[in-house]
């Protein structure tokens, strides 16, 4: 998941660095739900399972269900800065890159993990100066993601990738903005309210 935002003069970008974590239904899993015995199509369902499961995190405005390493860079100084997805577990780091655009670590910040969104609390005192020549010279490394998937988010990502598996053939580009009902409902349940 990519992230683009400008929020107060505020220049935010969250991206994923990395993810080695299984998808939260597996394809026995989804075969189980949709009554399916053969493994012909084992392929295709992982494969609608992941957007599933990233249609889930769009839908949620950003909460996270698959834990991954995500980056989120700013352009300036703030004594309160949100992470812009949900479900963040770990800030692994604070980073700026300094005038002479040397990477460096920022000593001393506290989080709130506890509130959605996370907050990362930098001190009140003479901020380091920044690169005029990068963009984002602010880097926050983080962990994001369910410890433990909740049953009914697990359904609606079956119920998802079984929508997709049972309509393959038959959209439309205007028909895929229709989403199943429980789907949006359980969305709704999770929605961060983060990314606008």
């Amino acid at each position: 998941m990519n992230i683009s935002k400008q929020t107060n003069n505020v220049l935010v970008e969250v991206s994923q660095v990395d993810s080695g974590y299984d998808e939260p239904v597996t394809v026995e899993e989804l075969k189980a739900h949709l009554r399916i015995n053969t493994d012909v199509e084992d392929t295709e369902l992982a494969v609608y399972i992941t957007a599933a499961r990233q249609q889930f995190e769009y839908g949620t405005n950003g909460r996270i269900v698959v834990p991954a390493i995500y980056k989120q860079y700013c352009n300036y100084w703030q004594d309160v800065i949100r992470l812009q997805v949900g479900a963040v577990t770990e800030v692994t780091s604070v980073e700026y890159y300094d005038e002479d655009d040397a990477l460096q670590d920022l000593a001393s910040y506290s989080t709130d993990l506890t509130s959605t969104p996370a907050l990362v609390y930098v001190p009140d005192f003479d901020y380091p100066a920044l690169s005029s020549t990068i963009i984002r010279p602010i880097v926050i490394t983080f962990i994001a993601g369910m410890a433990t998937v909740p049953s009914d988010v697990a359904l609606a990502i079956k119920l998802l990738a079984g929508h997709y598996y049972k309509n393959r053939e038959s959209h439309l580009v205007d028909d895929l903005k229709e989403l199943p009902l429980g789907f949006q409902r359980i969305c709704s349940k999770y929605n961060t309210g983060l990314i606008a």
